[in-house]
């Protein structure tokens, strides 16, 4: 659910299963960006830092620049909304010759447009002219950017001589204690570690310590430090005379833990009448599906589909009084049905496997989604196609598990390529394979699933490299994106099977404690917007959204449900009471937990009901209706 500007989408997804350029080819990359204005490019018709002045169709804007003749990929970044009834346009001309014109095509956000220029447009003198022409409706530019190869590689910039190592080198909080760590430079001798901050009476406070590793681990003195206060870190290599031969510097949040007697704000409804109001709002939402599966899940199916299915057939079970039970079943089955008939060709090297996004392009991980809210259908409907195409998927996976034991992020279904290669997320093939191991008769599953666990504990799980797992999200450098979705799913599984010889008990509250570290916000001062408590989502869309705060919930009951422990409870219950404060008169949840802009000075601060994702509501209530139900059971002895 990337929402930043920049973000390549579907047809980036399809555009990067294309061939590089040799490695030891020269590569030009000219980025143009309205907010980060190019020294060597000339402007014409913008409006500094807010883009191009395009008031009116026909209206124009200019980028001159010095380029000698040769093959260039044009890439575009620009916003689609999907909506038919706008006319988006822009015509592009290179030195007054028309090159290209993107219209409204059939995406949801930004994404990148691409175009190859001739060669013969080029002005022999070397100073180029890209024209811009909006003919439509207005359409948003945030990069303009020329390459001779594909794709435009992201490179990381070279590190300085000393720097610093380790997972958290792009967190920008914590919760518990961090150890921070930098390369070893070989004329140094020891390392200072200096951090420091101001006290609630503005005074600074400092505390220090040596080593004679670059290593520092924060646990010693974690208790003496405020929370919801910044602090600055300073390293300094020292040398066997004692000079400073290189230093370098950081910061970062300390965010306050959970407290049991903290006022959190209390509940507004009933977890139960709050989950069934949501799924009644999905299925006034969803009335077309009623008469049949013809609707359109959007831009990610797979995502939007099984939200869907899985709330309403939780609605039905655990609210069959309701007088729209009978439907939602209906409505489940028909998206069901859509998905089926939509599934990837038998003759595919992924074959059977329900579509993530638009074309041939596959998010591997997404399909065991699908295939747990396939089950969830068999349970409701009994329509054992629903099964079939569970066990479809499974033999999918299983067919191209790679030896290690993982799948990749994603790859060309049809042909098998793939396209973004690693991927922290192998936990929802795992639960679908444990699914139809357990319940289902599938013993042959046995190896698949456990090769995909070992690899998961062998990787992530030592790593911490928890990323690319969104739909809307390509491939980034390690560690510069972290998420914590599989992450949880697979502290869902060590639960599920722990015992006390295989240790896995205590891995899943270790991945438990960094979902708290890095994403679950008990008070707001790393987001000062934040309806708190609340949860984030990933470092590239570190905001404060619905569907997370849901599956912090689903961990907290999992873990109290295996340990008995009674904050764990609690903390599900703090999350979901405000889940309720939040929740809006129509029934869904806010997609983004955070405050509206107020309408006047005095006027008190509103949620921000903006922009709301179906799928994530979704998973709201059925996390509310379960919770519910896990409430009204005695906890297992």
């Amino acid at each position: 659910m990337w929402r930043s500007i920049g973000a390549l989408l579907a047809l980036l997804l399809a555009l990067r299963a294309s061939s590089a350029a040799a490695e030891d080819e020269q590569k030009l990359d000219v980025r143009i960006r309205f907010d980060q204005p190019n020294a060597n490019v000339e402007y014409v018709g913008w409006q500094g830092l807010r883009g191009p002045d395009w008031r009116e169709p026909g209206d124009s804007s200019e980028l001159r620049l010095a380029l000698a003749a040769g093959e260039y990929h044009l890439v575009v970044t620009l916003y689609d909304t999907r909506d038919p009834k706008k006319h988006c346009k822009l015509a592009v001309a290179l030195n007054g010759r028309p090159v290209g014109t993107f219209e409204r095509g059939q995406h949801e956000g930004w994404f990148a447009w691409h175009i190859i220029l001739p060669k013969d447009a080029f002005a022999p003198g070397g100073k180029q002219s890209l024209r811009f022409v909006r003919t439509g409706e207005p359409i948003a530019v945030q990069e303009v950017r020329l390459c001779n190869y594909w794709p435009p590689a992201e490179l990381p910039p070279p590190l300085p001589r000393f720097h610093r190592t380790g997972w958290n080198v792009h967190a920008s909080h914590f919760m518990h204690p961090p150890a921070f760590t930098a390369n070893e430079l070989k004329e140094a001798v020891s390392y200072a570690f200096t951090i420091r901050w101001s006290g609630p009476d503005q005074k600074p406070a400092t505390r220090g310590m040596r080593s004679e590793k670059p290593s520092f681990d924060l646990t010693g003195i974690w208790r003496e430090l405020p929370a919801a206060t910044r602090y600055n870190v300073a390293i300094e290599a020292v040398d066997a005379q004692g000079k400073v031969v290189d230093r370098l510097s950081f910061g970062f949040l300390k965010v306050a833990d959970f407290d049991p007697r903290g006022n959190y704000p209390k509940a507004k409804h009933d977890y139960a009448e709050s989950g069934r109001r949501d799924a009644e709002y999905l299925l006034r939402r969803l009335e077309a599906w009623k008469r049949g599966p013809s609707g359109d899940l959007g831009a990610f199916p797979a995502l939007f589909g099984s939200a869907y299915i899985r709330l309403l057939t939780t609605y039905a079970q655990l609210a069959p009084e309701s007088a729209m039970a009978k439907d939602a079943v209906v409505v489940a089955g028909n998206i069901g049905q859509h998905m089926l008939r939509t599934s990837t060709p038998r003759d595919w090297a992924y074959p059977s496997m329900p579509r993530s996004h638009a074309g041939e392009v596959l998010q591997v991980c997404r399909t065991g989604m699908v295939g747990l809210a396939y089950l969830d259908l068999l349970a409701a409907t009994g329509d054992k196609a629903f099964l079939n195409a569970a066990s479809a998927i499974a033999d999918s996976l299983k067919a191209t598990q790679r030896p290690e034991g993982r799948w990749p992020f994603r790859v060309n279904a049809r042909t098998g390529a793939i396209v973004e290669d690693y991927t922290s997320d192998q936990a929802e093939a795992i639960l679908l394979l444990d699914a139809l191991l357990a319940g289902h008769g599938r013993s042959d599953l046995a190896e698949t699933r456990n090769k995909a666990v070992r690899w998961m504990l062998e990787n992530p799980v030592k790593s911490r490299h928890w990323q690319q797992q969104w739909d809307d999200v390509g491939l980034l450098p390690p560690y510069r994106n972290l998420e914590f979705y599989d992450a949880a799913l697979f502290a869902l599984y060590l639960l599920r099977h722990a015992t006390p010889e295989n240790g896995y008990r205590a891995i899943a509250l270790d991945l438990c404690r960094y979902i708290e570290d890095q994403f679950v916000l008990w008070e707001n001062s790393a987001f000062p917007a934040a309806l708190v408590p609340t949860v984030l989502e990933q470092y590239v869309c570190y905001q404060p959204i619905d569907w997370h705060v849901a599956h912090y919930i689903r961990v907290c009951q999992a873990v109290h449900e295996a340990t008995g422990e009674a904050m764990w409870l609690q903390k599900a219950q703090v999350m979901a009471d405000n889940l309720t404060v939040v929740q809006h008169p129509d029934g869904y949840y806010p997609t983004w937990m955070r405050r509206a802009k107020a309408t006047a000075p005095t006027a008190p601060p509103a949620v921000d009901y903006s922009d709301l994702w179906l799928n994530c509501t979704s998973y709201t209530g059925e996390i509310l209706l379960k919770l519910a139900a896990h409430l009204s059971k005695p906890l297992k002895q």
